[in-house]
Formats: C-alpha cells, structure tokens, sequence
C-alpha cells in the first residue's frame, strides 16, 4: 500500500510540475481560430451563506449575468482586446449550458476551498465543444470566497482537435464596487487586466 500511495503522489508531482512548466501557445494563439467560451462555474464554491444568501439566484441568474458582460460592456470586458486577438471568436452557449445544470444547493459552504490546477484538465474533458473547432479558451472560477475577499479563476486554453489542454493559468483578484453583480464582477475585470499584463510583458515575448 505504501508503494502505491509513493507512486500515485509521485505521478500527480510529474503532472503538476507538467502544468506549471507550461508556456502560452503564442505561434497557435496567434495563427489559428480561437474561440472564448466566457466562465465555467460549474466547479465553484460561493463562501459565506450570509454573503450568498440565494444560491438559487446565482444560478438562474448571476451565471449569465457575469458570462454576457463581454457582450452588454464590451468596451469593458473584451477578451479579445485583452489577448491581442481582434478576429477570436465569442460563443458564451456552451457555458451557459453548462452552467444552467449546476445544482444550486450544492454550491454555497462556509468552509475554505481551493479547485486544483491538477483538476482543471478533468473538467475540460467535461465540456461538449460541438461543432467548435480549432483553440477554444475560458475561465473555470474555483471559488468567490467572502470571508477571504478574494476569488480565483483558471485561464484555460484547449486543443479541441488533439482533446488536450495546452496551457492553464491561476488568477486571483479581490472583489470590489457597489451591488452584489459588479461586486463580484470587479474580479473578472481585474483578472482580464492581468491577462493583459502576462501577454504584453511574458506570452508575447515567449514565457510563462
């Protein structure tokens, strides 16, 4: 047992060292047709019941909000801005589905949680891409934690042709403003400024 357990930790080092030895895909981000898929909170944790008082309301409701602000703030939320890529693709259908079939009673806890970068390439394995084809990038937020004031997001860019994830980043931003949508919504923003930054100052230069 022993023994088992010593090769199971050390395979799940190998894939993490894997992941964090990752290097944006310029060349292909660059070349190919890339299409942004908005925010998967299928895997999110919403910390504090006090602080998410409606986890129904989350679902039916603040999902889509957060995933359509690239189309009702474009000058605010463009992802495509953000990455240099003017002729990417946006198609928010397959997360908005996706997110739609999240059991609200399921998401709310007062309890610390941390989705694992290890995690992330399972949960892209989960996604029907359809007739999408090309690269395919999107957010998996792991967790809007009140009591922290902090959320954390995964950049995700994903081979659909080889099914592989080829490069995964962890943002985290607090958040900030006034209502409960644009509280939350300031980390979306943030992590898009930080994207930004990364591309302009490492990815476009070839590192990590």
């Amino acid at each position: 047992m022993k023994n088992t357990n010593y090769v199971f930790a050390l395979i799940l080092s190998i894939i993490s060292l894997s992941l964090n030895a990752q290097n944006f895909p310029l060349e292909r981000y660059q070349s190919e047709k890339v299409t942004y898929l908005g925010i998967d909170f299928t895997q999110t944790r919403f910390i504090d019941d006090i602080a998410f008082k409606s986890s129904t309301l989350l679902t039916t409701k603040y999902f889509k909000l957060w995933n359509h602000m690239i189309i009702s703030e474009p000058d605010k939320y463009d992802f495509k801005k953000f990455t240099d890529k003017s002729d990417a693709i946006i198609d928010l259908n397959i997360m908005n589905e996706r997110n739609s079939l999240v059991d609200s009673n399921l998401i709310v806890q007062n309890e610390f949680f941390d989705l694992k970068r290890e995690d992330i390439p399972q949960i892209a394995q989960t996604i029907d891409f359809g007739q999408i084809d090309g690269m395919a990038t999107f957010f998996v937020v792991g967790t809007f934690n009140k009591n922290a004031l902090m959320a954390t997001y995964f950049l995700v860019v994903y081979d659909i042709s080889q099914a592989e994830v080829i490069f995964i980043k962890k943002y985290t931003a607090k958040p900030g403003g006034f209502g409960f949508k644009n509280y939350w919504a300031r980390t979306y923003y943030d992590v898009l400024l930080q994207v930004e930054k990364d591309y302009k100052k490492k990815w476009s230069k070839g590192k990590s």
